[in-house]
């Protein structure tokens, strides 16, 4: 088979995958914060912490979190039935903050590296 064939294919099936997955969580979706798509990803893009928790508790999951390399925020990201769902550049809680340090890579020869982490106090989860 022609290999653009193919891939048009795939394509169309992913597709079809992420119609049948908005559709079957529709209800959920029309309570949250507007969703846009990229490829056949869920997205919610630069919400507020209230609105990321809202995301999070009404799409039940594995959510993992890193920091930005854009923004400067929060990145969270889960895989639910199948999906992946996003939630782009969320704030973090208000009680945290994302802190910039340089550290020194003990390479050969060594070098000095700028790395952003995330600091809440204790007992406050991101």
């Amino acid at each position: 088979m022609n290999p653009a064939i193919q891939l048009l294919k795939e394509e169309i099936a992913a597709k079809r995958r992420l119609l049948k997955w908005l559709l079957k969580n529709q209800a959920v979706l029309a309570n949250l914060p507007e969703v846009s798509l990229c490829n056949t990803k869920v997205d919610f893009d630069q919400l507020s912490h209230a609105d990321v928790i809202r995301v999070v508790q009404a799409l039940p999951g594995k959510w993992s979190k890193t920091l930005s390399t854009v923004s400067g925020r929060i990145d969270y990201t889960a895989q639910i039935d199948g999906m992946t769902i996003r939630c782009w550049a969320g704030e973090p809680p208000a009680a945290c903050k994302i802190v910039e340090e340089t550290v020194v890579v003990p390479a050969q020869p060594a070098t000095t590296v700028t790395v952003r982490r995330l600091v809440c106090p204790e007992g406050v989860a991101a």
